[in-house]
Formats: C-alpha cells, structure tokens, sequence
C-alpha cells in the first residue's frame, strides 16, 4: 500500500540542510580564509614594493632626461662656436688676395 502522501518520505535525491557542524567542512573554511588573507598580504607587499620601484624608475628617467638636455644644449652651442669660427675663416680667406 502506499502512503496517502507520496512527498512524506525522505527523498534523498533532493539536497537538503544539515544543522550539524562537520569539523572538517570548519577546518577548510578557515584554512581557506587563512590562505586568503596570506595572499592578499602578500599582494599587498608586492604591490608597495613596485610602487617604490616605479617612483625610483621616475626618479632616474628625469636625471637621464635631464642630463640629455643639458647635453643638446652643450653640443647646439658648440656648433654655433664652429659656425662662427668657420665664418670667420672664411671671410679672412676671402679678404686675402
């Protein structure tokens, strides 16, 4: 005979809560939030370490930029020395018969 209603038994093909507390689902969960936590730090040092590295990086690319600069300016004024020479030169070597 069957019963009168057939959802009355336990089904087991159908998930359902437990209210008990497994002690190795617990232990996981914190080892994964222990894990988590490690990695965000860890992340968190890595991140301050580039950080510092990038504002080094910065630091030396304006020294070098600089210092190209003051180099062009060096090498543009030796040119106008050489071009004042060479006109000057020129003009006495022109002048002499």
């Amino acid at each position: 005979m069957q019963p009168a209603n057939p959802h009355s038994e336990t089904d087991r093909r159908h998930w359902h809560l437990d209210k008990t507390l497994n002690v190795s689902h617990l232990l996981t969960t914190v080892v994964i939030a222990g894990s988590l936590f490690a990695y965000a730090n860890n992340m968190d040092r890595r991140v301050a370490i580039l950080e510092e590295k990038m504002q080094v990086q910065a630091t030396e690319n304006k020294r070098a930029s600089d210092e190209v600069r003051e180099l062009a300016s060096d090498v543009k004024h030796e040119l106008r020395l050489l071009r004042t020479e060479l006109m000057r030169l020129m003009s006495e070597k022109g002048a002499k018969p």
